[in-house]
């Protein structure tokens, strides 16, 4: 074998080898034709690795073609000088070492595209299943939405229904305050009248069986300010008629009963230190009295006799405990008028006055200075009259009244 006829083998091999080439490239073209008319994803993924599969392949063989022609080439001088047989010798075991290392490094490469394809088909299957998760999930979100929509409108219609019905109930609601308003004004007016013909009616009272001129005046301003804040036009001729009795009571003037009961209260607290009158002795002897005419003899004979007290045998003093009892009974007659004059019940205080006046004449000393004035006071007490009653009172309490009756 001349050394050159040894390169033609892989001349022809290497004329071989572009043929091989140029079907992978159209190999790969109609992987692509195929991957793009494919509609599925899965499908596709298929396709595309095959393809890189096919183009792996292909892109080897061209490697080891002009791995073996560079070899070729440069061992051509060695074996021009060289014997043939050792020339191939040595070419057969470079190209066997050059193929074992062409096997170990296409066996790596397919290891590898083994492994790219694997996790090709794990990436295409996560995102087969991340798609029908999407798919699914903007189903539910759709459905979501679409059942969310559906309860807005219920919602709004709802609203739009409760809006309504609020509107006509407050429309409602404030008719019945202003009837109600009216109502309660009503009755604040008839209530400020039924106060002030009360007053009215106790003011009369206390005017006409107490005496009372004070409580009646302070009953009748209080029922003329109630009827000033009633705004009714139609009260004018109840107000004229108590202005005029509220005049003509002021007008009667009462006794200051006040400084009248501070005297009782002084007399029934100084009749513990009141003496009595001697049992036997005369309230008052007629005999002693002188004669008219009897001259200056029985003027001194007089003198003398109210500075000597005779006493008779047959007197004596009462017992302590009768002394007691007369002076307290005296007191709670006292106490007894007191109680009629803060009442003003004349009738009451005048029984009990002529009874306690009974009682200083019959047991105790008239010649005591302090029982000579308080009876002297409890006299000028019983002859005390309290103004009458002015002439048509009442008649602005009955046209109150009639005014409630007409309403």
């Amino acid at each position: 074998m001349s050394p050159q006829d040894s390169p033609e083998p892989d001349s022809d091999q290497q004329a071989s080898d572009p043929e091989s080439s140029d079907a992978a490239p159209a190999d790969v073209s109609s992987s692509a034709t195929k991957s793009d008319s494919g509609s599925d994803p899965g499908s596709d993924l298929t396709s595309d690795s095959q393809a890189t599969r096919r183009r792996g392949g292909a892109g080897l063989l061209l490697v080891a073609l002009l791995a073996l022609a560079a070899l070729a080439v440069a061992l051509y001088p060695l074996l021009d000088q060289q014997d043939p047989l050792e020339d191939f010798a040595v070419l057969e075991t470079s190209l066997e070492d050059l193929d074992a290392r062409i096997s170990d490094r296409v066996s790596g490469l397919s290891e590898r595209l083994g492994t790219l394809e694997q996790a090709l088909e794990d990436a295409a299957a996560d995102r087969d299943r991340l798609a029908s998760r999407l798919d699914r999930r903007l189903d539910e979100a759709a459905s979501e939405r679409r059942s969310l929509a559906g309860r807005i409108d219920g919602q709004e219609r709802s609203l739009e229904a409760l809006e309504t019905e609020l509107g006509a109930q407050l429309q409602e609601l404030w008719q019945q305050e202003g009837q109600q308003r009216e109502v309660d004004r009503d009755f604040a007016r008839r209530m400020h009248l039924l106060e002030a013909a009360s007053l009215l009616r106790l003011g009369q009272e206390r005017a006409e069986l107490a005496a009372d001129w004070t409580a009646a005046r302070l009953a009748y301003e209080r029922a003329e300010q109630l009827l000033r804040e009633v705004d009714d036009p139609r009260l004018g001729q109840v107000r004229r008629l108590l202005a005029a009795e509220l005049t003509a009571l002021e007008s009667a003037r009462e006794p200051d009963w006040e400084r009248w009961k501070v005297r009782l209260t002084r007399i029934g607290a100084s009749v513990a230190q009141w003496p009595v009158r001697a049992v036997g002795q005369p309230e008052q002897a007629a005999a002693d009295a002188p004669p008219e005419g009897a001259g200056w003899l029985n003027d001194m004979r007089s003198a003398l006799g109210r500075l000597v007290t005779v006493s008779r045998r047959d007197e004596r003093e009462l017992p302590e405990e009768v002394l007691d009892s007369l002076r307290e009974q005296l007191q709670l007659r006292l106490v007894a008028a007191e109680l009629a004059l803060v009442r003003r019940n004349l009738v009451e205080l005048g029984h009990q006055l002529r009874a306690s006046i009974e009682l200083i004449d019959e047991w105790f000393d008239p010649d005591d200075a302090d029982i000579a004035e308080a009876r002297e006071r409890l006299q000028e007490l019983l002859s005390i009259e309290a103004p009458g009653t002015p002439a048509g009172l009442g008649e602005a309490l009955r046209a109150l009244q009639s005014r409630l009756e007409s309403a």
